[in-house]
């Protein structure tokens, strides 16, 4: 006789048998007893956990001769039909291969038969997401309203992709992943019942390698068997399934946190050399960090699967790392294993990464080298620039104590300000020098940083075509930085009044957005080296010049395109100086008014 598979002979049978799904046997239990069968079913739920085995159960116990019962007895000719697969009354079709509107065309020709044998056609569509969309909508409405000897029953590993319409129309059983213990159970009775001999450890692993499919669970034990014929013990099935010797990986995270690079990457070399997956080390890595994580925050509480990893090996490991690092390092191993999908060298990939976390090297921009901080550490790296180069002020002797100034100073200072325009018989224009409320900033730090802050500001004024403000501020020069104030000098009283009365606010604004915290200007003058801040200062009233009138100029149009010439020769020396930096800023095409 042929050998059959363990997760075939030993496929439940009856609702009794079925592993982990208590939910769902209840349920179709209750819906037999009471006579309420529904037209149509939709089984959805990951891979072996039982969605097709329930399918046949549910048809057995539709169609047993002692029936319809929820404990077929599975040795009448229909109950023994089924579960061979001859019943002429259950039909078994796999979607992936049958996706078409054709098959979907002749289903609903037999329906309309009515059953060979037993009281029920049963139809067990399995992956029925794979079927196209004009099979789903030739489905539709037979799907609603069969004949009342037709029940449907869909499965799905993706119920995602079922359209809704046919979801509606049916009703839905979602099947959990088996838990390790339940699967364990199932295992030891298998092999109790077949005279393997198998050690707890070993089902334990096989359980947590199954990832809560009771089918991959009992091929993994064939395998086993198959390869030993006798005692089965973890480190076979270890072998077999290709994963890394738990030592390993608890050496493996004991080096990292020591900061041992040459363990780290020994450890690492031999598991190369014994063909070990690198994406199941890697995912192995990153469930015993989610175990130190998970220990770390909740210890030893009830009911928490640490995946049979030994409470004093997480307790002795959880202390070796904060919990934050414990998150950072997972997050870097989720990174090294979308890594590995495409890296030409995986062993280079999972040293690199395994290194960064051994010394907490952040990640970089791959473009330019630089650090990937977040906004915290942003704030924090500045503020400790700050506090080093005050520092290095205060060890070369720059920093001078400001003293407080008396209140006769500021009685004084006030007396000399700058009048309101609307006070008459007060000097005015020229002759006064403009000031400011704020004191000039004393104790300018020049560095390279906020020189590229600077050009940067000028960069965005030529980005945003901000024209009037670059034409004034690019005539401007950075000469250093006290706290949150920019200094920069112009080179005569006119762009600094310009920059001062006309484009201030603007320019702040802007700036503030470029540097990522509120900055202020400070602007000063070159040409009588004053600044913002500078007392204001009266001057002698000029003599009123005797006036002799001038020959008119001939008149001429304002459309022609000729250079009209400017006559500086009896403009003083302030006037001319101004009037060139105006032709320098605005250009030299002088249109005389009419």
């Amino acid at each position: 006789m042929a050998y059959v598979a363990l997760y075939r002979r030993w496929r439940p049978s009856t609702f009794a048998d079925l592993a982990g799904q208590r939910h769902v046997s209840q349920t179709l239990t209750k819906a037999i007893e009471t006579n309420k069968i529904s037209h149509a079913y939709l089984f959805a739920g990951p891979r072996g956990t039982g969605k097709t085995s329930v399918a046949k159960i549910f048809a057995k116990a539709l169609n047993c001769q002692e029936g319809p019962t929820p404990a077929p007895c599975g040795k009448c000719d229909n109950c023994r039909k089924i579960t061979e697969g001859s019943s002429m009354d259950v039909f078994e079709i796999d979607a992936a291969s049958n996706r078409g509107i054709d098959e979907i065309r002749d289903l609903r020709e037999t329906v309309k038969f009515a059953p060979a044998e037993g009281r029920y056609k049963v139809y067990i569509i399995d992956e029925v997401h794979m079927l196209t969309t004009e099979a789903f909508n030739a489905l539709l409405k037979t799907l609603e309203e069969p004949p009342s000897h037709v029940v449907f029953i869909l499965a799905t590993t993706e119920a995602h992709k079922v359209p809704v319409t046919i979801q509606s129309r049916t009703q839905r059983y979602d099947f959990k992943r088996i838990l390790p213990e339940e699967i364990v159970a199932r295992l030891k009775y298998v092999a109790e019942q077949t005279g393997i001999e198998i050690t707890d450890d070993a089902l334990f692993v096989i359980a947590r390698a199954a990832d809560g499919g009771l089918r991959d669970a009992l091929s993994i034990l064939d395998q086993a068997w198959s390869l030993t014929g006798g005692a089965i013990d973890a480190d076979k099935v270890r072998e077999i399934l290709g994963l890394t010797d738990k030592k390993d990986i608890y050496d493996v995270i004991q080096a990292i946190a020591e900061k041992n690079a040459a363990a780290v990457v020994k450890i690492l070399g031999a598991a190369v050399t014994d063909g070990k997956d690198l994406k199941q080390l890697t995912a192995e890595l990153t469930a015993h960090f989610r175990n130190l994580m998970i220990f770390k925050a909740a210890g030893d509480a009830e009911g928490i699967d640490y995946q049979g990893t030994p409470v004093d090996v997480l307790a002795k490991q959880a202390n070796l790392f904060p919990h934050e690092k414990i998150i950072a390092h997972i997050n870097r191993l989720y990174d090294a294993a979308r890594e590995l999908k495409f890296s030409p060298q995986p062993r280079i990939t999972l040293e690199a990464a395994l290194l960064s976390m051994c010394f907490d090297a952040q990640p970089t921009r791959a473009a330019t080298g630089e650090k990937i901080m977040g906004a915290d550490e942003q704030k924090i790296a500045k503020l400790e620039a700050k506090v080093a180069a005050l520092s290095a002020q205060l060890a070369a002797g720059t920093v001078a104590a400001q003293p407080i100034r008396p209140a006769a100073d500021k009685a004084a200072t006030a007396a000399t300000a700058k009048p309101a325009a609307k006070k008459e018989n007060m000097p005015t224009g020229d002759n006064i020098t403009p000031a400011a409320e704020n004191a000039a900033p004393k104790n300018i730090n020049v560095n390279a940083d906020d020189e590229e802050l600077w050009k940067k500001f000028l960069a965005e004024l030529d980005i945003r075509r901000k024209v009037p403000l670059l034409a004034c501020f690019k005539h401007g020069r950075f000469v250093g930085r006290n706290d949150n104030r920019l200094q920069i000098e112009f080179p005569t009283d006119m762009y600094m009044s310009m920059a001062e009365e006309k484009y201030h606010a603007a320019a702040e604004k802007l700036l503030t957005e470029v540097v990522g915290e509120p900055t202020e200007f400070f602007f000063s003058s070159r040409e009588n080296a004053r600044g913002r801040a500078s007392a204001p200062k009266i001057a002698e009233p000029k003599a009123a010049p005797k006036f002799e009138p001038k020959p008119t100029p001939p008149k001429k149009s304002a459309k022609t395109d000729e250079k009209f010439p400017v006559d500086m020769t009896d403009l003083d020396d302030d006037e001319r100086e101004n009037m060139k930096h105006a032709i320098d800023v605005f250009g030299d095409n002088v249109v005389p008014m009419d």
